[in-house]
């Protein structure tokens, strides 16, 4: 996998109260705050009302169509807890994550794992990454659904295998619909998603050239 950038849409601030976590643990006054400056540099996360001098993990937890579970831990680390009862903590930049929502999450019972269906709060919702290098920034996931753009040039087609010069299986109509099945694959400078059709056609398709998008999330 490539290095990846991202562009983010973040909450400049949020705050939960434990009696909202995402964990079955009886309530708590503590409370977390997330903050998103600038996504390059981090994501800083502040606590307050914890037990003093304490050390827990911290996880961030992903809500994301790439995933086969709503709730998927994609790293943790330990947070240790001042004489005041408050910590910071700045997470590293969410490199290479897919496009969905992030949740941080302070684990008061190692025993206890199993999220909530209430769900914790949003820190970070990442829209755009890039799989490919030589690519522009992409939208999509495996698993999403989305639409054919309603200017998209000849050469946008439905294709047997990856790559400009595959076979074609059939035109791409603007405003058609589609789920991503499997991708990203990177070839001749696109990202290519293997995706269904609504009338049941499989095959790939380019997500765009330069900054013109063929595909499309859908919102």
């Amino acid at each position: 996998q490539p290095p990846a950038r991202l562009s983010t849409q973040p909450l400049a601030s949020a705050v939960v109260s434990a009696d909202t976590s995402p964990f079955d643990r009886p309530a708590l006054s503590s409370s977390v705050q997330c903050q998103v400056i600038d996504p390059s540099e981090g994501i800083k996360l502040y606590g307050v009302d914890f037990p003093a001098g304490e050390t827990f993990p911290l996880g961030v937890y992903a809500n994301s169509s790439v995933y086969d579970y709503p709730y998927v831990l994609v790293r943790q680390k330990p947070v240790q807890v001042n004489q005041k009862g408050k910590f910071q903590f700045e997470l590293e930049t969410p490199i290479g994550d897919p496009p969905g929502n992030y949740y941080p999450v302070i684990v008061m019972d190692e025993q206890v794992k199993k999220l909530n269906e209430a769900g914790p709060f949003v820190c970070y919702t990442v829209v755009s990454w890039q799989p490919c290098p030589d690519a522009s920034l992409s939208q999509l996931a495996r698993n999403m659904n989305g639409w054919v753009a309603q200017q998209i040039p000849p050469s946008g087609k439905l294709r047997s295998a990856v790559g400009d010069q595959a076979e074609t299986i059939e035109n791409l109509n603007p405003g058609e619909t589609f789920q991503i099945l499997d991708g990203p694959t990177c070839q001749d400078g696109q990202v290519w998603w293997q995706i269904q059709t609504a009338d049941g056609q499989q095959g790939w398709a380019s997500e765009g050239q330069g900054n013109q998008p063929f595909l499309k999330s859908t919102p």
